[in-house]
């Protein structure tokens, strides 16, 4: 018993990957596929959809001869993927119009995502260690996931962008825990 902090111990890993997960979200400013997602969601703060033009701009990631290709003709809409993620990423447009400084624009466009992200990972991890019997156990679990996943590069990296990889994480986190709770 260690100023009777023992039962605490199996979260320190998650703190620790969530110090390394948050830390520095506003290096590098944002990739090209972030940045999709990002002036998308200015324009459904605008438009209250994706919409491919502005009058003056345009956004459209799809480099193919056919500009129309993932374009609804009658609202000119990008519909070449999934909205959740635009919808989303409103919340950090918001947040980014506080601040002046592109460093701190793009911490604030990433965090939402980010924070999301961990969610889904605490969810799992809480999910997970209720089938465990032991302290012991929980404490090996913990331990090795939040150790793999401060490991595994890539992983980290998708979900610290503004992109729909932690909505994922989030969302897959939820179905296992609904079913789960509900098999049981």
């Amino acid at each position: 018993e260690i100023l009777g902090l023992n039962k605490y111990i199996k979260y320190i890993p998650f703190v620790l990957f969530a110090i390394t997960l948050l830390g520095n979200l506003q290096f590098p400013l944002l990739w090209n596929d972030e940045a999709e997602c990002a002036m998308h969601s200015k324009r459904v703060l605008e438009y209250g959809f994706p919409k491919v033009n502005d009058g003056k701009n345009k956004v459209y990631p799809i480099r193919h001869t056919d500009k129309t290709l993932a374009i609804d003709e009658e609202t000119d809409a990008y519909i070449g993927i999934g909205w959740a993620m635009f919808y989303y990423g409103t919340i950090g447009v918001k947040l980014a119009e506080f601040s002046d400084d592109i460093y701190i624009k793009t911490l604030l466009l990433r965090l939402p995502f980010a924070l999301l992200g961990l969610l889904g990972l605490w969810i799992f991890y809480s999910t997970f260690s209720k089938l465990l019997l032991t302290e012991k156990e929980k404490l090996l679990f913990s331990f090795f996931l939040f150790l793999f996943l401060m490991l595994h590069i890539d992983f980290a990296l998708h979900l610290r962008e503004m992109r729909y990889y932690a909505l994922v994480i989030f969302l897959a986190s939820i179905s296992t825990y609904l079913f789960i709770e509900n098999a049981s």
